[in-house]
């Protein structure tokens, strides 16, 4: 809400300017209080009527002029007309600047009512005859009173007709916030609610005025959103603190717990020690042992390139043996047949030695006999 103030604070920082034909008593209306409060609904419809003599005036005037010098000045009909069109471009354009400027004055002042150091002030405006007795302030304070007294202080025109649901919307209630706070923005918001129908009803009076009525019924809309969001940002706080005093206590109790557990901690970090190092002496084991291994292996496969060239040569040596035995039989079946031939020839010669003795025996004998 301060935020919105101030916004609307920084656009009325230069004095505000009035049209060429308002009075300077009602361009002081404009004018922010010296206490730095904004204008009252009274102010805005004494400058909406002064405004809307000037524009009348300033309306009928050309027309009179034009009426006056039609006969004579003929040949200015262009002329004239054209500086009809201008003028009402400019008044059109004023008019409008002063109609945002009232709407930011009505804004401002609705929000000074609703922050005013924790007090509800409900600011009734006048009625449509210029009436001054329904305008003012009525304070309301939530700690001073019981919660009837308050809202008959806030509401007295309400309370005097008996009606006061029947012309207020029913405010949206928000869950998880203090019954002070809910009871203070329903109060705040029904007396905005009670403003905004009085200004409207003001305002229906002057049809000129149906671009401010429309711009204050964006901008009540907006104030209504921002403030049902505010009470539920609140909620949500309240909610959020809740739950962040649980986490508290919660972190608290697992803290306490833990450092209960300092003693299992550290022999877990003893164990946890020993298991890193006998899992880095089991590395180095499988090191040394996959390097031992690859050692073997590589002994291994020489082994088997040794034991193919045993093959090899035993192969080679089976060949050769086999040739040897083959020559073996050859030379053995020779050698047979030499001692077959041998056993023949002895036979033979046993023969012919027995045939030499007959012959010597014969010529022995023959010797004998001669």
């Amino acid at each position: 809400m301060d935020r919105k103030r101030s916004a609307s604070y920084a656009l009325d920082e230069k004095p505000t300017e009035s049209i060429t034909d308002t009075s300077p008593a009602t361009a002081q209306t404009h004018m922010p209080n010296a206490s730095g409060d904004g204008a009252t609904p009274e102010d805005v419809v004494r400058e909406t009527q002064a405004s809307d003599l000037s524009r009348r005036s300033s309306d009928h005037l050309p027309q009179s002029q034009q009426q006056q010098s039609g006969a004579a000045a003929a040949p200015d009909a262009a002329q004239v007309s054209s500086q009809q069109s201008d003028q009402r471009q400019q008044q059109e354009h004023d008019l409008g600047d002063v109609e945002q400027r009232r709407a930011m004055e009505l804004l401002r002042s609705v929000d000074d009512d609703a922050d005013n150091g924790g007090t509800v002030i409900v600011c009734s405006a006048p009625d449509a005859d210029g009436e001054k007795g329904n305008s003012g302030a009525v304070f309301a304070s939530p700690t001073d009173a019981s919660p009837d007294d308050q809202q008959q202080l806030a509401y007295p025109a309400l309370s005097s007709e008996g009606n006061a649901a029947g012309t207020t919307e029913h405010v949206e209630k928000v869950d998880n916030l203090s019954a002070d706070d809910s009871y203070i923005a329903q109060l705040t918001m029904r007396a905005q609610e009670n403003e905004r129908e009085d200004v409207l009803k003001e305002l229906a009076s002057y049809p000129e005025l149906e671009f401010l009525r429309r711009e204050y019924e964006k901008l009540h809309q907006a104030l209504k959103a921002s403030q049902k969001n505010e009470l539920e940002l609140k909620a949500k706080c309240m909610d959020l603190s809740t739950a962040l005093q649980a986490n508290a206590l919660q972190v608290h109790a697992a803290l306490k717990e833990a450092s209960g557990e300092e003693e299992t901690i550290k022999r877990l970090k003893r164990d946890l020690s020993a298991s890193l190092i006998e899992v880095a002496n089991g590395k180095a084991r499988e090191a040394a042992e996959t390097k031992a291994a690859n050692q073997l292996r590589l002994q291994i496969e020489e082994l088997y390139k040794r034991i193919d060239e045993e093959e090899q040569r035993s192969l080679q040596q089976n060949a050769r043996l086999n040739e040897l035995l083959q020559e073996r039989d050859k030379l053995q079946s020779s050698l047979q047949e030499l001692y077959t031939t041998q056993e023949q020839l002895q036979d033979r010669r046993a023969a012919a030695d027995e045939e030499a003795k007959k012959r010597e025996r014969l010529e022995r004998q023959l010797k004998q006999n001669k």
